[in-house]
Order: structure tokens, then sequence, then C-alpha cells
């Protein structure tokens, strides 16, 4: 992630075929319901600024594919474009 990162904010979205089930995201760890939500920083900057990061299905059949977008902001040259990967 690039340095002087302070929030991240990802959405994932999918699992359609997951109707009648359970389906998490999970983010070094944390678990989140699927939407957008933000990462503390304080949840990756001890961890070298990795995350580990996976999706958790529980589904009477296969929920189909997933799509997840990650946004960066904070301070500094690496942020006068917004970065998403």
């Amino acid at each position: 992630m690039p340095q002087g990162t302070s929030q991240i904010t990802i959405k994932v979205s999918g699992g359609v075929g997951c109707s009648y089930g359970y389906k998490k995201i999970y983010v070094n760890g944390y678990s989140y319901s699927f939407g957008t939500f933000t990462i503390p920083s304080y949840r990756f900057r001890r961890i070298n600024g990795q995350l580990k990061i996976y999706i958790y299905e529980n589904c009477s059949r296969s929920a189909g594919s997933y799509d997840l977008e990650i946004q960066y902001s904070g301070k500094g040259e690496a942020f006068e474009n917004p970065i998403s990967d």
C-alpha cells in the first residue's frame, strides 16, 4: 500500500447465488459485512501495512463471483490523484 496511507476504504459485492446463506469478508482477521466499509489505520499499521483479505461463504450452492475495490487515501505526493487497486 502507498506510504502515507491513513485510510483504506473497501467495497465488496457479488456472490448473488448466496441469498440464503452466510458470507463475510475478513480483513486482517476482522469480519465485515458486504458493502462499503473503512478500515481503521491501526488495523493495518501494526502489521507492516499489509492487508490480508479473504471471503468466507457458507451457501447451499455456489455464490458466484465477487467484486472487490480497494481505495487508499492519505497525505503526500502519492495521493495527489486518487489511488485504487
